[in-house]
């Protein structure tokens, strides 16, 4: 199967544009497969006229009573499908959404952090003094290990 990475850069903030995008994209014969760090992941299939809502922090149980498909569900955003389009759609909080967007960026700006840390650890590594770790090099472990665990 083939896939295309398109960013995420303007999507996520914007409702609208991103429904707009699966929806293209799916008569296109691309559909979304992944959320993943700044990347929407599409799969390439049959082109389908396909309808997208999204929620945010929503019982599985609820969307699927809605008459909707989950797509895709990262950091409590989720994606999904809508299979009825005569179903009512579920209220939504405001303040989920704030919470879920601070936190998909929240983890985005710690993964920067964390190739950062391993560019410095890769680069400041031939600068060892004789073949024993020295401070800086286990700081940038510590640090790696930090951002990993997070």
């Amino acid at each position: 199967m083939k896939y295309k990475r398109i960013s995420t850069k303007d999507y996520l903030v914007n409702e609208d544009q991103f429904i707009e995008l699966l929806e293209n994209k799916a008569l296109e014969g691309w559909f979304l497969r992944n959320i993943s760090l700044n990347f929407l992941t599409f799969e390439k299939r049959t082109p389908q006229r396909k309808h997208y809502k999204i929620y945010y922090k929503q019982i599985n149980k609820d969307i699927k009573e809605a008459g909707c498909r989950i797509i895709v569900n990262y950091f409590g955003l989720q994606v999904v499908e809508v299979e009825d389009l005569f179903a009512q759609p579920l209220k939504q909080d405001v303040g989920d959404k704030k919470e879920i967007l601070s936190t998909i960026y929240n983890f985005t700006t710690h993964y920067f952090l964390m190739i950062m840390a391993i560019v410095l650890l890769i680069a400041y590594q031939p600068f060892k003094i004789h073949g024993l770790p020295s401070l800086p090099y286990l700081t940038f472990i510590l640090v790696l290990i930090y951002f990993i665990l997070l």
